[in-house]
């Protein structure tokens, strides 16, 4: 096949991805919190010449004789996504849809870029390979264009400096170099992290390629550092004005736990990101990867790592520049003492992409035998992602996205615009404010009044009691959607004592569960309303201040969102007056499951044994269980639990683990 002809292959790969993403986008799941913030600044530009209204970073935006331009989304991304939708937006109305598509494009680039570099390397037809496997991964996909991370400017800018690099390989000079050094100024600016993978990637040249490097003249390294200088100067100046903001932020997320526990969770989170990542398939509440999957593609990549580093390299010090580069990254997300979650792994597959296609083409030409594994593992994975890619398809075409990402989000949008015109509503939870604000052009006027409330008092330090008296509208998350339930504990206890004059009504999901609450309150009308026909629902968090006075049997906060529990572990409640269900969101991980096969957990509520719960998979669950109120006694109603197994105190950790506890309600409606 012709040059020319391979490279219609790569540009086929590129309109199958964007294909993809387009069936993606037209399932319309729910706008993420998180989705809009990369994009919300765009929104504001577009009424506004003035600082963002919301919320945001101090020196986050630039001002100038009136004028105010953002430098970053958030403390660790840069601006990027809302310099690019602001045209956009101004043309044609922001959506998430059309986000989506601008993510889709970025992330189109990176695929482009990764194929260029490959192609000027080694071959056409193995950079079209590189391309197609890229193109059809499901966590690439799914990350790119439900970007909730900056994972789509991360991309773009890898891409773009694949681009730049095989321009420089093919003719270096000053200013080849310089565009090099403004890629990664780039990639700096739209992720920090991005350093991660730079400083991986100069450890790899410096073993694969340091004699070349010693040959290169003094101007190139001056003119590569100007190039980084340029592309990374927003992120440069924000440094600038916050004092070195984003190294301060990068320490308010320090990883919990001992090496070996982060080790453990870590190697999960990758044998699951190297196919189809768990962040993705619990937006539509998809099943566990089958465990054969979980070690035959990491085992791959394990491989194709020692291939590429051992092998004779005929084809250039790519191979094992990109191994090498892979371990080292690899090593830093293990090893990092900041918390990691699968969206930063993910930046691993275009790496891991390359590695594995080079190390089948290099056995390819070595052993005429190892065409048929070549081909055999070639169409595994192909069949593997083209499954994960149609299941979750169907799955958000099926549910609408769940939890933060239903779609409930658009239903919730258009009732605050026609209910509540021209008003400021309370949230009262995480996940409202920033895709509200996106999604109905800035017409939804929010104030988030949760980050510093408890169950006692409001952000303002003003009793539940007294903010209900004084009215206005309140919005909350459904009862399985909070994040941080104190404040919405605290709002709903008042509204069963103080029962003003009010209106409400609920937002659901597809699948009938409550997505978010609205309430209407007239000012001081406290005692002029019907008493509630329900009590209001009790939460305990794992994130809840006061969690130890209402539990036992915990340990200590971990990833500041969930703990593990004992063998033994108490929930109290107070006591509900009428029939309740209790509601317990737990989560079995993998190697629990390994360690002990099946668990069993059994329930006692005062001297009434209920059924046990047994779980034979990982995965997350929410045990619910009926309770009558003669079970519940006079005091306070205590939940007594068991498992039958636990993973036995080791030398790296000292506990007793049981399962992961996240949050438990009790419903008496």
């Amino acid at each position: 096949m012709s040059d020319q002809r391979w490279s219609w292959v790569i540009r086929g790969a590129v309109i199958w991805y964007c294909l993809l993403a387009i069936l993606l986008i037209d399932a319309q799941p729910g706008f993420n919190y998180d989705e809009a913030i990369d994009v919300r600044g765009a929104v504001h530009l577009r009424h506004s010449h003035g600082e963002f209204p919301l919320p945001h970073q101090p020196n986050a935006w630039y001002c100038l004789k009136g004028h105010c331009l953002p430098l970053m989304s958030a403390r660790y991304i840069g601006a990027v996504k809302e310099y690019i939708c602001l045209p956009l937006f101004a043309m044609f109305g922001p959506s998430a849809g059309l986000a989506r598509l601008v993510a889709t494009m970025l992330g189109a680039l990176g695929i482009f870029g990764v194929a260029s570099l490959v192609r000027s390397q080694v071959s056409a037809p193995v950079a079209a390979a590189v391309a197609w496997a890229m193109a059809i991964h499901p966590s690439y996909l799914a990350m790119t264009v439900l970007d909730n991370s900056a994972f789509s400017p991360w991309m773009a800018a890898f891409g773009l400096l694949c681009i730049a690099a095989a321009a420089y390989l093919k003719t270096p000079s000053p200013h080849t170099a310089f565009w090099v050094g403004v890629t990664v100024g780039f990639g700096v600016w739209a992720r920090a992290n991005y350093t991660w993978m730079i400083a991986a990637l100069c450890a790899a040249l410096v073993i694969s390629a340091w004699r070349r490097l010693l040959t290169l003249p003094i101007s190139h390294w001056a003119w590569a550092t100007i190039g980084g200088l340029v592309g990374g100067f927003p992120f440069l100046w924000y440094q600038v004005l916050s004092h070195g903001g984003t190294w301060e932020a990068m320490g308010m997320f320090p990883a919990s736990g001992s090496l070996f526990q982060r080790l453990q969770e870590r190697v999960g989170m990758l044998a699951e990101a190297v196919l189809a990542d768990g962040e993705r398939r619990r937006i539509w509440g998809g099943p566990d990867l089958p465990s054969w999957q979980l070690w035959l593609f990491p085992a791959m990549i394990a491989v194709s790592c020692i291939v590429c580093i051992v092998f004779k390299q005929r084809r250039g010090f790519l191979p094992r520049t990109a191994a090498l580069t892979l371990l080292a990254f690899t090593g830093i997300f293990f090893f990092t003492g900041i918390a990691v979650a699968e969206h930063h792994i993910v930046t691993l597959i275009p790496i891991a992409v390359i590695v594995v296609v080079l190390a089948g083409w290099e056995l390819l030409h070595q052993y005429s035998s190892a065409r048929w594994v070549v081909v055999a593992l070639a169409a595994v994975y192909m069949g593997s992602a083209l499954y994960w890619q149609f299941a979750t398809l169907n799955g958000l075409r099926r549910t609408g996205g769940t939890g933060p990402w239903s779609d409930g989000v658009f239903e919730l949008s258009k009732r605050l615009q026609a209910d509540f015109p021209g008003r400021d509503v309370k949230v009262l939870d995480w996940g409202l404010q920033d895709n509200l604000f996106v999604i109905s052009d800035a017409r939804v006027r929010t104030r988030e009044i949760f980050w510093d409330s408890t169950a006692d008092q409001t952000d303002r330090h003003v009793p539940w009691l007294e903010e209900t008296r004084r009215g206005g509208v309140f919005v909350l998350n459904g009862p399985k959607n909070r994040h941080f339930p104190a404040a919405s504990t605290g709002f709903l206890l008042a509204l069963a004592q103080g029962h003003p004059v009010m209106r409400r009504y609920t937002v659901f999901q597809r699948n009938g569960e409550s997505y978010a609450e609205v309430v209407d309150i007239v000012p001081d009308t406290l005692g002029g309303g019907p008493e509630l026909d329900s009590e209001p629902i009790q939460e305990i968090s794992a994130v809840d201040p006061r969690f130890e006075e209402k539990a036992m049997g915990f340990y200590g906060l971990e990833a500041n969102s969930w703990r593990w529990t004992k063998r033994e572990f108490t929930l109290a409640f107070q006591n509900p007056r009428r029939a309740a269900t209790i509601t317990v969101h737990v989560t079995i991980p993998e190697i629990s499951i390994q360690h002990s096969g099946t668990i069993t957990m059994s329930l006692r509520v005062g001297q009434r044994v209920l059924p046990p719960e047994t779980f034979s998979r990982s995965g997350e669950y929410a045990v619910t269980r009926r309770l009558e109120p003669a079970w519940m006694g006079n005091g306070p109603a205590q939940f007594d639990f068991r498992l039958d197994k636990t993973m036995i105190p080791s030398a790296a950790d000292q506990r007793e683990l049981g399962i992961i506890f996240t949050s438990a309600s009790l419903d008496a409606k």
